[in-house]
């Protein structure tokens, strides 16, 4: 083989290392993209969820407050399972508040 062959022929090796690396940067640069855009949705998803779930903590704590008051009208002490659910619920509506 002729060295001016060889020449190219070691040329074109080095080249086509260096293309298969910047193809390795290539591809995990995408793979970075899509894992970024996925935890961007779940982030997304999971705050839409949560401000789902504190109005509904809410409208429960308003359900709650409404048989308080309505015991003291009536003169009767609230069961107490029904007030440990009041207690939990203010605990949740503080948690879910904080973020």
């Amino acid at each position: 083989m002729s060295t001016k062959k060889r020449v190219f022929k070691k040329l074109a090796e080095e080249t086509k290392v260096e293309l298969s690396a910047q193809k390795v940067e290539l591809g995990l640069a995408q793979d970075l993209l899509q894992d970024y855009k996925k935890a961007v949705n779940k982030f997304t998803d999971a705050e839409s969820t949560m401000d789902r779930a504190l109005e509904m903590l809410k409208n429960a704590k308003k359900t709650y407050n409404e048989i308080e008051q309505k015991s003291k009208e009536l003169g009767v002490k609230v069961d107490s399972g029904v007030s440990k659910l009041g207690a939990n619920l203010d605990s949740f509506i503080k948690s879910a508040s904080k973020r």
